[in-house]
């Protein structure tokens, strides 16, 4: 990927708490030949990240925050992103050390350092270049050539969705609840947006039940 640019970096953020769908809407959307799926949970916090929420939710599942005196070394190594570098440097402690993957984490930092190359630091490129520099340096990840939408999953997102937003001005944030219509973060207020959400009728935001991950793709010319 050349001229990395946070601002037109296509990411879909799903955000559900345990056992509310949030994994199996990520495994549904596994495979679909326009997406760019991460393997795991999206663990893109850092330690630095310190508000009245730090309490209640893991620090890895937050949007990040870097140190104003790091370099992009430093970036990249403040990602917590526990379960891919667990399963790249120790795979044999991994959890999923049985599934096959020929993965370096030190082939994708050289190469998250090389997209950031020239471009000014911030918090949404280097998000955007932890995405996208996954799957540069993920040598047998089975690839289509039609990938459009990078996509992660993480427990508590939705928390710091406008942050996300405002950030990313092309990402969206899927919401999966076991219940539909709990109430989440809304993007009715942030601009600019043009996000890859869908909306229900009638209703600001994007408040999906796991049920409807494909109707949000068709809604947006991702063919099934």
């Amino acid at each position: 990927m050349a001229g990395l640019d946070p601002r037109t970096f296509p990411l879909l953020m799903i955000s559900a708490m345990y056992e509310n769908g949030g994994n199996t809407t990520q495994r549904l959307l596994d495979g679909h030949p326009e997406l760019f799926v991460y393997p795991f949970e999206s663990q893109i916090g850092t330690r630095a990240v310190q508000d009245h929420l730090t309490s209640m939710y893991p620090v890895k599942y937050r949007w990040p925050e870097f140190l104003l005196s790091a370099t992009p070394s430093g970036d990249y190594a403040a990602i917590i992103d526990e379960e891919g570098k667990v399963r790249a440097r120790t795979p044999f402690v991994s959890k999923f050390r049985e599934y096959p993957m020929d993965f370096s984490d030190d082939d994708r930092r050289k190469r998250y350092l090389e997209l950031l190359n020239g471009v000014p630091r911030s918090r949404p490129a280097n998000v955007a270049a932890f995405f996208a520099a996954t799957f540069d340096a993920w040598k047998d990840v089975r690839r289509s050539g039609a990938e459009k939408v990078y996509v992660g999953y993480s427990p508590a997102l939705t928390v710091d969705a406008e942050l996300v937003l405002l950030n990313i001005p092309l990402a969206a944030r899927l919401a999966a609840h076991g219940v539909g219509r709990e109430g989440t973060a809304c993007q009715e207020h942030i601009s600019p947006v043009r996000p890859i959400g869908h909306l229900h009728s009638g209703e600001l935001g994007t408040d999906l039940r796991s049920t409807e991950p494909l109707e949000l793709l068709r809604g947006h010319g991702l063919g099934g």
